[in-house]
């Protein structure tokens, strides 16, 4: 109890030491709490799939596309032929 009573006798006598400290103290918690909540976020929680190691980009090749027209960014094309174009049965 003796210690407490000395250090807060110093931080009364040097109010811009104590200051810099806390305002320290506040900065590296709140940053110490942002970087967790990004890491726990992107890598940390699981992802929104009911089975995550199924799910795999969707890629076409050359030989897929040789015959069929292949839509091109922002252009329309039904879900349905898209997906006969692209080889996959519909469910």
């Amino acid at each position: 109890m003796n210690d407490f009573r000395i250090a807060l006798r110093q931080h009364v006598q040097k109010p811009g030491f104590a200051l810099t400290v806390v305002c320290t103290l506040a900065l590296t918690i709140g940053a110490t709490t942002a970087v967790f909540s990004v890491v726990n976020t992107v890598l940390v929680r699981a992802r929104p799939f009911a089975s995550p190691e199924r799910v795999s980009p969707a890629s076409l090749t050359s030989a897929t596309i040789s015959s069929t027209r292949v839509p091109v960014h922002g252009q329309r094309v039904p879900w349905g032929a898209f997906m006969k174009a692209m080889g996959v049965a519909a469910k």
